[in-house]
């Protein structure tokens, strides 16, 4: 007697047929093109200023990694920024990369074999960093077409800034990832009208805040989202549904908190020592500080971004705001996230370049809807 046939793997099997004759197997190429090309381009300087490690703040990142890796615990004892994905990433990869390539732990290695561990902690960055082109071209698909994501690839691929953080240890270049993943999670949300993704999108907001404090700013996202699928959803009002509306805003925070106790445990455990952190990191003063003022802390990240590129970006970047008044697509909303962060951020007594880092996505966004619009023409 034969043996009868399992419609699950006759199942499976039409899905793997379906996926290579499909325009996924094309759309999935486009992607991992894009992310290799985006790679390529920044692993070539990885190694840059090798032996010196002259950067000030990538210690911060690696020294807490080694503290964890002699405690043999979690808990890296800082939450100057706070962080605490990058310590956990680092942990686990780095002391992998130990075990393999030495067959002992970063602990006993780590002294010896400096330049190998931030060698390897910056390709993560990098990695972080590549991948950025590649969320940015899907948000452009799903805002627009793929008129709209490739020339958005090419400018989050290729921008100065973009590239020159992704070659350190730092948190800027993760968290303008999380930002980015946050704001397309939300679109999908929009677009499928399926809630897993608004779920996801929470889930990378705690992300987001674990890695750097004002990441916070991007539960406005998520808030956005929620008021765009009531004033989009017709079986939905707020005077009606307002109730409804609340549940679910108390629902998703209850998500956003959970996933900070799970996955940053410590931020709740060492709780003295953040609120100490928070008040550090908010101080007015350090050394070479110029106290410029919100006005002025404003203006410097206009002329940090302006000093990056030329006056084809300005070109491109107001008609990038005339092809918004045209499409009326009013989840472009989401993409002015950099805005919003630009304004808060610059309240912040001091300043830096890589802060500013998040407050990008919304000019580069102008640009490629400008280049964009201009070629339709």
């Amino acid at each position: 007697m034969a043996p009868s046939k399992n419609p699950n793997i006759k199942l499976t099997r039409n899905k793997i047929k379906d996926f290579f004759s499909s325009k996924k197997l094309k759309e999935f190429m486009t992607l991992a093109a894009i992310f290799i090309f985006s790679f390529i381009i920044r692993w070539m300087a990885v190694d840059h200023g090798f032996p010196l490690l002259t950067h000030p703040d990538e210690p911060a990142i690696i020294d807490p990694v080694y503290n964890m890796s002699l405690n043999r615990n979690l808990n890296p004892g800082v939450f100057y920024r706070p962080d605490q994905i990058l310590y956990l990433l680092n942990f686990f990869f780095l002391n992998m990369l130990s075990l393999l390539k030495f067959g002992q732990n970063m602990a006993a290695t780590f002294i010896s074999n400096q330049l190998f561990f931030y060698y390897y902690s910056r390709l993560m960055i990098s990695v972080f960093g590549s991948l950025i082109p590649v969320v940015a071209y899907w948000i452009g698909k799903e805002i627009k077409s793929k008129a709209l994501a490739f020339p958005t690839a090419i400018v989050f691929a290729l921008f100065p800034l973009y590239l020159k953080h992704s070659l350190y240890i730092t948190p800027d270049i993760p968290i303008t990832l999380f930002s980015l993943l946050i704001i397309l999670l939300t679109l999908l949300y929009l677009n499928r009208n399926d809630e897993k993704f608004m779920y996801f999108a929470v889930i990378f907001t705690a992300f987001n805040t674990a890695e750097k404090y004002p990441g916070l700013i991007s539960l406005s996202i998520v808030f956005m989202g929620m008021v765009l699928k009531y004033l989009e959803d017709p079986e939905l009002t707020f005077k009606r549904d307002w109730l409804k509306f609340v549940l679910q805003g108390i629902k998703y925070l209850l998500v956003y908190i959970s996933t900070l106790i799970i996955t940053t445990p410590y931020l709740f455990i060492e709780h003295t020592k953040v609120i100490q952190s928070l008040i550090q990191e908010s101080r007015s003063t350090h050394l070479g500080a110029d106290n410029l003022g919100w006005g002025g802390n404003l203006i410097y990240y206009i002329q940090n971004f302006a000093s990056w590129t030329n006056v084809l970006a300005v070109l491109f970047i107001c008609i990038g705001i005339l092809a918004l008044l045209k499409w009326r697509n009013n989840h472009t909303l989401l993409l002015f996230y950099g805005g919003l962060y630009w304004i808060l951020l610059s309240k912040l007594s001091l300043h830096w370049e890589r802060w500013g880092l998040p407050t990008h996505i919304t000019p580069l966004f102008l640009i490629a809807m400008g280049i964009t619009y201009a070629w339709q023409q």
